[in-house]
């Protein structure tokens, strides 16, 4: 089956994303944004399985559903208020799309095995778009399932000098506490949660010397201290 578009709510309209749509894939160097595409694959691999149903909020151009439908018998959706975003997204076989708005996902509660999101948190007008979107992700989630949100660290102060790079990013002036997310997680009495500290590959690493930055990412991400800093924060519920 192709990919599926249709949209939920009549009052969506053209955004940021939509007139950024053609360059986004482009704001940070190639090099830079497929390591980090790698990585949060490999993330997620140990959490997939056959016949897994993922959804990815704020999914974007769609690189990562498009990373994840290649593997077997997945059963891969994709949601963003950006309709120049998705119509970005490859027509793939198992790829299934929908236009809405992160706090209206357009699916049935205990849907989904894992549902994801990255990078978009940051993006949320207000935090309470941030914790309804949040309590979105929870409800269409299986029991049992993960619900993932991999964003900005606050603690990281170079994010601010890369807001000012990016023109989607411009008028981001506060990252979300992880710390609030885990209290409105707490109130539906969820099984586990974990908060992990990854990256430090910056924009500006060069492509011929991107061994010696992973090198030394692997060492900061395992230093008590240093990967409090870490430029992401790495929420794993599982409901």
């Amino acid at each position: 089956m192709g990919d599926i578009l249709r949209t939920k709510n009549s009052q969506l309209k053209i955004n940021i994303f939509d007139n950024v749509a053609f360059e986004y894939d482009s704001a940070l160097p190639r090099h830079v944004s497929d390591y980090y595409l790698k990585k949060r694959i490999k993330f997620f691999a140990p959490y997939l399985s056959d016949n897994a149903k993922i959804l990815d909020v704020g999914c974007g151009t769609g690189r990562i559903i498009t990373s994840l439908s290649l593997r077997n018998k997945m059963f891969v959706c994709g949601c963003d208020e950006s309709l120049g975003m998705l119509k970005r997204i490859k027509k793939i076989d198992g790829i299934y799309i929908n236009c809405c708005l992160a706090e209206e996902i357009c699916f049935k509660s205990n849907t989904f095995d894992m549902i994801i999101s990255v990078a978009v948190f940051h993006h949320l007008a207000s935090e309470e778009i941030a914790f309804k979107t949040f309590n979105e992700m929870l409800r269409v989630a299986k029991k049992g399932a993960r619900v993932i949100i991999w964003d900005a660290n606050p603690l990281n102060p170079y994010w601010f000098v890369l807001f000012k790079k990016v023109p989607y990013d411009k008028d981001v002036k506060k990252i979300l506490s992880y710390k609030k997310l885990i209290k409105e997680a707490e109130k539906f009495n969820v099984e586990n949660i974990k908060i992990i500290k990854k990256g430090w590959i910056p924009d500006f690493a060069p492509k011929r010397i991107l061994c010696l930055f992973r090198c030394l990412e692997y060492i900061f991400e395992r230093i008590p201290f240093i990967k409090l800093f870490s430029a992401h924060n790495v929420i794993v519920i599982t409901k």
